[in-house]
């Protein structure tokens, strides 16, 4: 779309040229071909901008100078459509607000289509006005004009983004008794220890009945198996042999250590 700007904006004018020419020559004017409206146009932006400045430079009061901002473009224009289109003045003024009319129709419909704003395309069009009127006065005054605040017409809104407020999550337990809550977060944190053989005391043996065990013996020699029971001054222990597991009874006189897996 913005390759087909300038084509629209000079169909759009040449539109309007068409549009105006034609009430011209309803209403009786001699010279009403599109040349001689475009001449009475130029013309009379050119003595309206004039008058503008001269406005501008002028020390008047506010009421007299907003009536002479609307009073003044309005002669001008008229003006030059008497001058360049030979017609009365009534139908010189008749004419040319038809023409002014009849382009911002077409202006609206333009900026439309190409998909512009309205609003910030107006506004960046009279800031560029108003910056040309403003420097042209600080030439005449020789005092520094403010210049006016430009627009971006093409400029992306930024709209804020409101973050929603996270709901709740639950889970199982929230919904448990206070007792039950509590006795679950201990057991989640309770550390667990990988079970490995730990040293025990002979005397504590028959702690370790239905446990694996380790006993090295003091010569050297270490069997594993499963402690069944504790008879006496001997350990019952079932051991894995070739012909299959039997129990054996290891004397505990003998023992250098025992240790039990756990």
């Amino acid at each position: 779309m913005e390759m087909l700007t300038f084509p629209i904006l000079i169909v759009t004018f040449l539109l309007t040229l068409w549009l105006t020419s034609h009430i011209a020559r309803q209403l009786h004017a001699r010279q009403w071909k599109m040349p001689f409206i475009l001449g009475a146009w130029v013309t009379g932006l050119i003595f309206t901008f004039a008058s503008l400045v001269l406005v501008d430079v002028l020390n008047v009061d506010q009421p007299i100078k907003l009536a002479l901002q609307i009073l003044l473009p309005v002669f001008f224009t008229t003006l030059a459509f008497v001058l360049f289109t030979q017609s009365t003045p009534g139908s010189a003024f008749t004419t040319n607000v038809a023409g002014v009319f009849i382009g911002l129709i077409l202006a609206v419909v333009s900026i439309v289509i190409i998909g512009l704003p309205i609003d910030k395309t107006v506004q960046a069009g009279q800031a560029v006005f108003n910056n040309a009127k403003s420097s042209v006065t600080s030439m005449i005054t020789g005092k520094e004009a403010k210049p006016a605040m430009s627009v971006a017409i093409n400029e992306p809104e930024v709209q804020e983004e409101i973050e929603p407020e996270p709901e709740p999550v639950y889970t199982t337990k929230d919904f448990l008794p206070d007792s039950a809550r509590i006795a679950l977060e201990k057991a989640e944190t309770k550390v667990y220890t990988e079970p490995h053989f730990r040293n025990m005391s002979i005397f504590n043996a028959r702690r370790a009945v239905g446990m694996r065990i380790r006993a090295s013996w003091k010569d050297g020699k270490v069997s594993l198996g499963k402690l069944e029971a504790v008879q006496g001054g001997d350990l019952i222990v079932s051991l894995r042999r070739k012909e299959g597991v039997a129990q054996v009874p290891i004397a505990m006189s003998g023992l250098k250590k025992l240790e039990v897996y756990r």
